[in-house]
């Protein structure tokens, strides 16, 4: 009976050492594909930061996974550029998003950071303003940033934005509703209705 069970240990023995194989050669290639990723990511965001003049790398992220992927398909299925806390003149501090989805790309210009110029799917941008910066441009203490519809914390972008605040020569503090617009560069608030 001892001698069936030492037959069986020993029979099982090359399958445990192919499965460990298996899970070594797996591990060791995810390894090299996230760090070929995370390079690709690096000199995007320097590529980013030089281009637009900023003072710190934007946090940079390259979907798709394996990202090897983008060897054998030519696209990468997602893109994100994120840049904080950055002084911009008449706004003060602001934060800025950029999404782009299904990028048509060489595989070598993936891995060398150069997506400028590639096609799109599509382009998301939102831009996050600081309460306190804008508040000291429109010289108001108090001012306060929220969006009309939904102020919860994971209430999403939008296109309107509820600013509430005491201006120069008033008592108490006004709430408005503003459209915001970012146009070729170009950022637009106006106010389209007053709610208190």
């Amino acid at each position: 009976m001892e001698d069936v069970k030492t037959s069986r240990r020993l029979s099982n023995h090359p399958v445990i050492v192919a499965a460990l194989v298996l899970v070594a050669v797996i591990a060791g290639l995810w390894l090299v594909d996230s760090a070929v990723a995370a390079r690709a990511e690096a000199r995007l965001s320097a590529s980013v930061e030089d281009a637009a003049g900023l003072q710190s790398s934007p946090k940079t992220y390259i979907g798709g996974f394996p990202f090897a992927q983008v060897l054998v398909t030519g696209e990468v299925p997602f893109v994100s550029l994120d840049v904080l806390d950055v002084d911009v003149a008449g706004l003060g501090i602001v934060n800025a998003r950029s999404e782009f989805v299904e990028l048509q790309i060489d595989a070598a210009d993936t891995l060398r950071g150069e997506v400028v110029g590639s096609p799109v799917s599509s382009v998301t941008r939102s831009v996050s303003l600081d309460g306190v910066a804008l508040g000291q441009v429109l010289k108001m203490t108090d001012l306060d940033i929220q969006n009309p519809y939904d102020m919860s914390p994971g209430g999403g972008v939008a296109a309107e934005a509820q600013l509430t605040g005491t201006p120069e020569g008033f008592s108490e503090p006004v709430s408005v509703l503003t459209k915001l617009l970012l146009d070729a560069g170009e950022f637009t608030m106006r106010v389209t209705d007053v709610l208190a």
